[in-house]
C-alpha cells in the first residue's frame, strides 16, 4: 500500500511524457504540412508563369513596328536580346499592372508586366529577335523567339497577279484597298462544293463598312460558314507589298443543277482616311488634318461550270455526291412478334451534299414491311465541306411469323475525288418473328367510340336552369357593383401615389435608373450588329455615366473617376466591382478613337458594361 503512490506518480509521468510526444508529432506534422502545402503553392505559381515575346510577322524596310514582351507575373531583372539588324528607336517602354481577386474569402493577385520597343528594320529579309530573360521569385525565364520577314518598300511591277490559278483578280501597283473572293474551283460535277473566301486587303485606314451587297449563287444551295462581327486582320505578302488582310465572308456552295452560273461581284462601301494638311489642335500643336474618302469596292464577277454526271447513272443511283462514305445498319431487336415491331437504323457517314440527302431505298424480303422513315442529321460544316451522318429510321412490321433475312443494302454514290461512282454496302441481318396477333396502325382513344353512336351524353340528374332567370337583380349583380367601386377607389390611389412619386424627381430618376440603362445598352447592341463602333462605345460609355449620375443623383457633368470611387466605397461596394467599372469606362473610351485589340472587343465590352450594371443594382 505504502507504494501505490509512488506508482500512481510513475503512471501519470509516463502518461504525461507520451500526450507530449503525440503533441510534438502533430506539430511536426502540421508543420511539414504547410511546407508541403507552400511548396506546391510555388510549384504551381512557376507553372503558370509565362514570359512571351510578340510583333508583327511581316514588316517593311524603314517601317516603325514595336517589339512586345510581356510576363504574367512581378518580375525584375529585365534582360533584352542583341536586336541583330534591328534599329531600336525607343525603349523600353515598361508598363505592369495588378489586380486583387477575392473569391469565396480567398483573395489572389494577379500582375502583367510589359516592356515594349520602337523599332524598324533598315534591310530586306528575315530577322530573328533571340528570347530575352527576365528573372521571377529568383528563377530566370525566357522569353519565345520571333522571326520577322521584311520585305521592300519599293512599288510592286504592274498587272502582276496575286490571285489563284482561280483567275480571282489582277492586283497592281496602286491597288492599296481591294475585295477579292477565292473559290477552291471553278468548274465542278453537280452536287460536289465549292468553298467561296472573300477578304479584304488594305494598305490604308479605313472605317464604316456599309451597303453591303452579296453575290447572286443562283443555282448553288449555300451554308455560309464565317461571317465575323468585327474584322481581325493579319498581314500577307502580295508582290512584294506587305497587306493588312480580314475575312468579309466564307461560304459553302454545293452544285444542284448543272449549267454555267455567272457569280455576281461581292460589293461593300467604305470610308478611307486621307491626310489633308495641317491643322492646330485645341492647344495650338499643329497636327496632320484627315478628311473621310467615300469608296465603293467590289470583286471581279466570275464564271463557275457544273458539269452534269457521268453516263451511264446506275439504276439505284442515290443522288448524292461526296467522299470517305460509309454505310451501316442496326435494328433495335432481333425477335419480335407480329403485333410488335422493330426499329431499323440506316446510316450514311461521309463528306458531301448530306443535308440534300432526303431518301433511301430499303429493300425487305416477302412478309415484312416498312413506313416512311423518319431522318436525323447529325453534321459540322468547315472549309473541306459537309460532313457527318445521315440516319434513317425505318419502322419494321411482319404480318406473319417467320424468320426472315434483310439482305445486304447498297448505297450507290458519286465519288467526287476518283471522279466515278462507287458503292458500298452493310450486313446481312437475320430477324426472327414469333405470333402474337395480326399487326394492326395504332387508333388512338380518342377515335374509338364505345359502342355508341352519340358522344360525350351526360346521364343522371342534370340540372337545368330556368329560361326567365335574370342576371339583374341576382346577388353576383350586386357583388359585380362593389367590385367595380374597390377597383375605381384603388385606381384613384395608385394615381395619387404616382402623382406625388413624380414630384420628387430624384427618386424617380433613382428608380428608372436601371429601366433607362437597359435602354442604352439595347442601342448601343444595335450599333453593334451595324459595326458602328465608335457610336456602339459611346453608347456604353452613357450607359455607364447615366446609371451612376441617375443612381447617385450627381450631374454626370460633374462626375469623375475618382468621385464614382468614393460614391461607391460609401455604398461599401466592393473594390473589384468598382475596378472592373472604371476599367471599363477607360478601355472604352480609348476604344472611341483608337484601334482595339483583345481587351476591347465590342462583343466583351457590351457583355462586361451589362454584368457590372446588374451588379451595382444590388449595391445602389
Amino acid at each position: 500500500m505504502k507504494k501505490l503512490p509512488v506508482i500512481i506518480f510513475v503512471l501519470f509521468f509516463l502518461f504525461t511524457a507520451c500526450e507530449n510526444e503525440t503533441q510534438n508529432t502533430e506539430n511536426n506534422n502540421t508543420v511539414f504540412d504547410n511546407l508541403t502545402q507552400q511548396k506546391n503553392k510555388t510549384n504551381k505559381q512557376k507553372e503558370n508563369i509565362e514570359f512571351k515575346a510578340s510583333s508583327e510577322n511581316i514588316v517593311e524596310t524603314g517601317e516603325i513596328f514595336r517589339i512586345k514582351f510581356e510576363v504574367n507575373a512581378d518580375a525584375e531583372n529585365f534582360t533584352p536580346p542583341d536586336f541583330e539588324g534591328i534599329d531600336v528607336i525607343s525603349g523600353p517602354a515598361t508598363s505592369s499592372f495588378s489586380s486583387i481577386q477575392i473569391i469565396n474569402g480567398k483573395s489572389s493577385r494577379k500582375y502583367t508586366t510589359s516592356y515594349t520597343y520602337s523599332v524598324s528594320c533598315p534591310e530586306a529579309g528575315t530577322v530573328t529577335v533571340k528570347p530575352a530573360e527576365i528573372t521571377v521569385d529568383g528563377n530566370v525565364y525566357k522569353s519565345n523567339p520571333l522571326q520577322i520577314k521584311v520585305v521592300n518598300n519599293t512599288p510592286a511591277p504592274k498587272n502582276a497577279n496575286a490571285g489563284k490559278n482561280t483567275g480571282q483578280q489582277t492586283i497592281t501597283a496602286n491597288d492599296d484597298i481591294f475585295i477579292k473572293t477565292d473559290f477552291t474551283d471553278l468548274t465542278v460535277y453537280n452536287g460536289e462544293f465549292i468553298t467561296a473566301t472573300t477578304k479584304i486587303y488594305t494598305r490604308k485606314d479605313f472605317q464604316n463598312i456599309s451597303e453591303i451587297k452579296f453575290p447572286d449563287y443562283s443555282g448553288f444551295w449555300t451554308k455560309k460558314l464565317k461571317e465575323p462581327r468585327r474584322l481581325e486582320f493579319h498581314n500577307e505578302l502580295i508582290n512584294g507589298k506587305k497587306y493588312s488582310v480580314a475575312l468579309l465572308k466564307q461560304v459553302l456552295l454545293f452544285a444542284v443543277k448543272p449549267g454555267k452560273y455567272e457569280i455576281t461581284p461581292y460589293e461593300i462601301s467604305l470610308q478611307i482616311r486621307k491626310k489633308d494638311g495641317k491643322i492646330r489642335d485645341f492647344f495650338g500643336n499643329i497636327v496632320d488634318n484627315y478628311k473621310l474618302i467615300n469608296k465603293r469596292l467590289k470583286t471581279k464577277k466570275q464564271t463557275i461550270t457544273v458539269k452534269p454526271l457521268p453516263v451511264p447513272v446506275p439504276e439505284d443511283f442515290s443522288g448524292f455526291t461526296g467522299k470517305n462514305v460509309s454505310l451501316t445498319a442496326e435494328i433495335d431487336t432481333r425477335n419480335f412478334r407480329t403485333d410488335e415491331s422493330a426499329s431499323l437504323k440506316i446510316t450514311v457517314s461521309g463528306t458531301g451534299n448530306l443535308y440534300l440527302l432526303n431518301n433511301f431505298k430499303l429493300k425487305l424480303p416477302e412478309g415484312l414491311k416498312t413506313f416512311k422513315p423518319e431522318t436525323e442529321l447529325k453534321d459540322k460544316y468547315t472549309e473541306n465541306g459537309e460532313t457527318g451522318d445521315k440516319i434513317f429510321n425505318f419502322i419494321l412490321v411482319a404480318n406473319k411469323p417467320g424468320t426472315y433475312k434483310i439482305p445486304a443494302q447498297k448505297f450507290i454514290y458519286f465519288n467526287g475525288d476518283k471522279q466515278k461512282y462507287d458503292t458500298v454496302f452493310t450486313q446481312n441481318i437475320e430477324i426472327n418473328v414469333t405470333g402474337g396477333g395480326t399487326y394492326s396502325s395504332t387508333v388512338s382513344s380518342a377515335d374509338t367510340l364505345s359502342g355508341k353512336d352519340i358522344r360525350y351524353i351526360k346521364t343522371g340528374n342534370v340540372k337545368i336552369a330556368k329560361r326567365n332567370e335574370n342576371f339583374v337583380g341576382s346577388g353576383l349583380y350586386y357583388l359585380s357593383y362593389l367590385f367595380l367601386i374597390a377597383a375605381f377607389i384603388m385606381l384613384i390611389v395608385m394615381r395619387n401615389k404616382h402623382i406625388k412619386e413624380n414630384e420628387d424627381v430624384i427618386s424617380v430618376k433613382k428608380k428608372k435608373a436601371g429601366k433607362i440603362s437597359q435602354k442604352r445598352l439595347k442601342k448601343a447592341l444595335k450599333y453593334l450588329n451595324e459595326k458602328n463602333d465608335k457610336d456602339f462605345y459611346k453608347e456604353i460609355l452613357n450607359a455607364l455615366w447615366g446609371y451612376i449620375s441617375d443612381k447617385t443623383a450627381v450631374n454626370a457633368d460633374s462626375l469623375t473617376k475618382d468621385g464614382i470611387k468614393e460614391l461607391l466605397n460609401e455604398k461599401n461596394a466592393d473594390e473589384n466591382l468598382t475596378e472592373k467599372l472604371l476599367n471599363l469606362i477607360e478601355v472604352c473610351g480609348y476604344a472611341q478613337y483608337s484601334p482595339s485589340g483583345e481587351d476591347t472587343k465590342p462583343e466583351k465590352i457590351y457583355e462586361d458594361a451589362e454584368n457590372i450594371i446588374n451588379e451595382l443594382e444590388t449595391v445602389l
